[in-house]
């Protein structure tokens, strides 16, 4: 049993990986490419960390579906299995949702930059370009508005 909830772990692992958001301003879906996006330049004025939670739900799910049926091949009797599935559902769902959530959360910024033209706007993004206050930034408007640097 410890075998086959290790394996289940590990599998459910893999799985929510794949299914992990990318959130970087660098990454573009294919319905992306080929079209024009409005760019406006502004001036960062703040710029505060936040936590970005993009959990799906999934690991929950499949942990629920997955230990289900790892518990109920317990035993040799039908309440067994039935009280192994009911368990090992259980105990799916709550290791799916932990690692959904560690999968699926990470540290961003929120931006609060001065446009040249119009009122403050606020982006939050990823922490990869960890841009600073006051610098000189792109604001690309599109599916998703990213922040550039200038």
């Amino acid at each position: 049993m410890k075998r086959c909830i290790q394996v289940l772990v590990v599998i459910l692992t893999y799985f929510l990986a794949a299914c992990s958001a990318d959130l970087s301003s660098g990454t573009y879906s294919g319905s992306q490419v080929n079209t024009a996006n409005k760019v406006v330049y502004g001036t960062i004025i703040n710029k505060r960390t936040v936590t970005i939670n993009n959990q799906t739900g999934v690991g929950g799910i499949a942990g629920a579906v997955a230990g289900g049926l790892a518990g109920s091949a317990l035993g040799n009797s039908t309440r067994t299995n039935i009280l192994g599935g009911l368990g090992g559902a259980l105990a799916g769902a709550g290791i799916g949702s932990l690692i959904d959530k560690k999968l699926n959360t990470q540290q961003g910024y929120e931006y609060i930059i001065r446009v040249r033209k119009g009122n403050p706007i606020a982006v939050t993004q990823s922490h990869e370009n960890n841009l600073s206050v006051g610098m000189h930034v792109m604001v690309i408007y599109g599916d998703q508005v990213r922040v550039v640097p200038a």
